[in-house]
């Protein structure tokens, strides 16, 4: 997914691993993804584990325009540690 968004920068985090980094946010399904456009979250949820989907959920947030904020502060602020995190 990665080639097809050269743009975008893909994070693999476990949560068991880095649970400090995901706290407090619960994630109960899998595959669990969180999109954010310029550290603001646009999408927090459980997707179908299918790369056709994956593809259009990414596609549609890049999207000019898109603005699809997530309102939950604690996702938000997830978003701005993950920013952090891969830049790290």
């Amino acid at each position: 997914m990665a080639h097809q968004f050269p743009g975008a920068r893909f994070v693999w985090v476990d949560i068991e691993d880095e649970a400090d980094l995901v706290d407090p946010i619960e994630v109960e399904n899998f595959p669990t993804l969180l999109v954010a456009v310029n550290g603001q979250a646009t999408f927090f949820g459980a997707i179908m584990p299918q790369a056709e989907t994956l593809e259009r959920l990414v596609r549609a947030q890049l999207e000019p325009g898109a603005v699809a904020a997530v309102a939950d502060a604690s996702v938000q602020a997830l978003a701005q540690r993950l920013q952090q995190y891969a830049a790290a």
